[in-house]
């Protein structure tokens, strides 16, 4: 399977908080443990780590004294929900890795490119996750039990969720839910396919970096 590059991954499940693995069997983060680790992942990037003794300050006598928690220190820590993800994709590789399930996409006036299946979270989606799941039944057929998550850690990638998972079959895919239904002359059209990562397309293909991983057994470096 091509390795991914360095992205900005984070640990989504408490499975990670314990010290686990890529490679340990993946549990379902909830909404919290994902907002609890994009938090975790901003603030480490936004300022150094302060020290525990620098977040307590001693109150003046006429406050009744005594050591308390310096409430502006941790509000600064803070972000806004408004800066999470509020998107979800599916990057879905076949049995052997040879290919991903990509959606074509044709607009007027533009060359054909291709996405990961996925889109908007929707208020009946638990989490990132379920949310990614039920953007891939509607626009490849593909349920959960038809493929496996090959790991409990998501990329971030600017407002999308990116989650990691292998078909256990290289099965027929088709296109259902709203996309179906738009108008092809004014929407465009929507087409599931297997794009294998030799195919020339893939120099349409996003996220960007993905173009970037040449095949194994390409010769290229």
């Amino acid at each position: 399977m091509p390795a991914l590059p360095q992205r900005r991954v984070v640990a989504a499940g408490p499975a990670f908080v314990r010290g686990g693995t890529e490679n340990d069997s993946p549990q379902t983060p909830s909404i919290d443990d994902h907002r609890r680790a994009q938090v975790v992942a901003t603030a480490a990037n936004a300022r150094p780590r302060a020290r525990i003794g620098a977040m307590r300050t001693r109150s003046a006598p006429e406050d009744g004294g005594g050591v308390r928690w310096d409430v502006e220190a941790i509000r600064s820590r803070l972000i806004s929900t408004r800066d999470l993800p509020t998107s979800a994709r599916m990057l879905v590789l076949s049995p052997d890795a040879a290919a991903l399930i990509a959606i074509r996409r044709t607009k007027p006036g533009h060359s054909p490119y291709y996405v990961l299946p996925g889109g908007g979270l929707e208020d009946e989606d638990h989490d990132p996750l379920s949310g990614a799941l039920r953007e891939l039944e509607e626009e490849t057929g593909l349920r959960r039990h038809d493929i496996e998550m090959l790991s409990a850690q998501v990329i971030v990638e600017d407002d999308q969720w990116i989650h990691l998972a292998r078909a256990r079959h290289r099965l027929d895919l088709h296109l259902g839910g709203p996309e179906s239904e738009l108008d092809a002359d004014a929407h465009g059209t929507y087409e599931p396919i297997w794009l294998e990562a030799a195919d020339p397309e893939t120099a349409g293909l996003f996220p960007l970096w993905l173009r970037d991983i040449p095949p194994r057994g390409s010769g290229r470096r």
